[in-house]
């Protein structure tokens, strides 16, 4: 068995940008209202285990995302408002190598700001 390597920090910051970018633009996903002091802004949070159909392993992969939509927060140069794209979270991905007895994690942060 090869061992596990940390995911690319550009890979990591992708996929937490598409996440926010489907919750940003699927209202049906969004928390709706502010009913309940819930934020009338897209957010999308969840975790879940899974295994590889393909490998008979002891194994557990995870990841864990609380990604939120925050339109026009962050002021950027010639744009003062932000953009409707901004948004702030966590991305969390991790795989137990039963074999190893060692878990393996890769954390990412999204913030729309420019790199």
């Amino acid at each position: 068995m090869r061992p596990v390597r940390s995911i690319p920090h550009a890979r990591k910051a992708a996929a937490v940008a598409a996440i926010i970018t489907v919750a940003a633009a699927s209202p049906t996903t969004a928390t709706g209202g502010t009913a309940g002091g819930r934020s009338s802004h897209a957010s999308v949070t969840g975790a879940g285990e899974f295994r590889l159909p393909y490998l008979d392993d002891a194994d557990i992969r995870s990841f864990t995302f609380d990604a939120h939509a925050a339109p026009y927060s962050r002021p950027l140069p010639g744009v003062p408002t932000g953009l409707p794209a901004d948004a702030y979270g966590t991305v969390t991905v991790s795989h137990y190598s039963a074999e190893r007895d060692v878990t393996y994690t890769a954390e990412g942060t999204l913030t729309s700001s420019p790199s």
